[in-house]
């Protein structure tokens, strides 16, 4: 076998590798970890486009370029070398100053808090009708799930913890955390990044002048975490 032959067919079982990895992925819900669901389609057509590549590159063997296979080996490796985590606790403990920014925004579907059951209501949603008028929210059922962020700069009493999901419009790169703190006796066994389902009613308490929510908690269960761990927004 010739050098450009063997250096062809190496291009074609490493391009095979990608495109199984972006199959694998995207298909066990791996890929939801850094992107919106709405694009995992494309991935599957990259997937097939890097299939086709890896076809002609063994069935047609052509001079590669310099270095070609040494590129190829960087995705190969990331894909098998590093396991896809979602984004948790420390993350939100980074954002912390601009928690439920994202949600800061007119959202008709949360605006009439007497016309909905809020119990089916994410934390995303509480956080967009707390920034509409929070003193409608007071006395409110609430039924949420998220993971548990205890973190010194959020200020939180000892009978408390903050229960925090993250929001994706696109990927990763633009998730934004949202949240709310919860009032629980027994607060203080549970840990960052623990998912837990809160049942309980809104209070509310002041920050600087401004009153936000608090879910006084009447139930704390400790759940698995979602395959699909993020809130998305549909646009």
């Amino acid at each position: 076998m010739g050098m450009t032959r063997m250096m062809s067919w190496l291009a074609g079982i490493l391009l095979f590798a990608v495109a199984a990895l972006l199959f694998v992925r995207t298909a066990n819900g791996q890929m939801a970890l850094y992107i919106h669901p709405r694009y995992e389609v494309l991935m599957y057509g990259c997937g097939a486009v890097l299939f086709a590549l890896a076809i002609i590159c063994i069935t047609m063997p052509i001079p590669m370029p310099r270095h070609s296979i040494q590129f190829l080996l960087i995705p190969v490796l990331f894909g098998l070398g590093i396991a896809p985590r979602a984004l948790g606790a420390d993350a939100i403990g980074h954002q912390s100053t601009a928690l439920n920014q994202i949600a800061q925004r007119p959202q008709s579907a949360v605006a009439n808090v007497s016309a909905v059951d809020t119990t089916q209501w994410n934390i995303y949603e509480w956080a967009v009708a707390a920034s509409i008028d929070p003193l409608a929210l007071k006395g409110k059922p609430v039924q949420i799930d998220g993971f548990v962020v205890r973190n010194s700069d959020m200020q939180l009493a000892d009978n408390q913890f903050m229960l925090a999901r993250y929001v994706l419009t696109c990927c990763v790169a633009d998730a934004g955390g949202v949240g709310m703190h919860v009032q629980w006796a027994n607060s203080a066994s549970y840990h960052s990044d623990q998912w837990v389902r809160v049942e309980g009613v809104i209070d509310l308490y002041d920050v600087n002048g401004v009153m936000q929510p608090l879910v006084i908690a009447h139930t704390v269960a400790q759940i698995t975490a979602p395959p699909k761990p993020y809130l998305v927004l549909q646009k």
